[in-house]
């Protein structure tokens, strides 16, 4: 989760996002790790991994690792409240907000100038929107409660649901605490405003 190894020490490729993961806690981690230990074990094999030939060998994740990767845990930013950090926290390691609302270059990377303000080129090809608050183009003009309802129950402002990949990010989101989904919409909400229109 942390640096992106295997425990048979290979490199994991970046559709793995420890790329955000990295940003947890310590303590969070062996958390999660007991969590897992305690689930009903499952005699399912792994699926092989389906990639182009380009970016098959291991090496070529390693490259990619000393190129773009940044390991370590998040930090407290001093000068923001409690809240706005444990939003940060939310949305920047645990929830990893960013690993599909931002576009990527040519490499995989992902652009930080555009950070979450939305990826035509989402998981599976989905256009993945602009959540910066951006009044036009992002999430600008959503009052609180219609982001707390979208984070709770996938429901838009128009009524409309979510679909897609977004699915079961609301299944997980939606477990939070009040006090996070608060945490976390105060930090997006805090974020510069992009104008970028995400369609078709």
């Amino acid at each position: 989760l942390q640096h992106g190894v295997s425990p048979d020490g290979s490199d994991y490729y970046p559709a793995f996002p420890y790329t955000s993961y990295t940003r947890m806690l310590s303590g969070d981690v062996r958390a999660l790790h007991s969590y897992i230990l305690s689930l009903p074990a499952s005699e399912h094999p792994n699926r092989s991994h389906e990639l182009d030939w380009f970016v098959s060998w291991r090496f070529a994740a390693k490259v990619w690792k000393w190129l773009f990767f940044d390991s370590g845990e998040f930090q407290q930013r001093p000068v923001q409240s409690a809240q706005w950090n444990r939003g940060a926290y939310i949305a920047e390691a645990l929830a990893h907000c960013a690993e599909c609302h931002t576009s990527r270059d040519l490499f995989g990377a992902m652009q930080t100038d555009m950070a979450y303000a939305g990826n035509p080129q989402g998981p599976e090809d989905e256009l993945v929107p602009n959540i910066t608050p951006h009044k036009t183009t992002g999430i600008g003009d959503w009052s609180r409660d219609e982001l707390q309802e979208f984070l709770k129950f996938g429901e838009l402002p128009d009524g409309e649901y979510t679909a897609g990949s977004m699915d079961p990010v609301i299944e997980g989101i939606r477990h939070l605490t009040l006090d996070d989904l608060d945490a976390l919409i105060t930090y997006l909400r805090s974020l510069p405003p992009i104008e970028n229109r995400i369609s078709n």
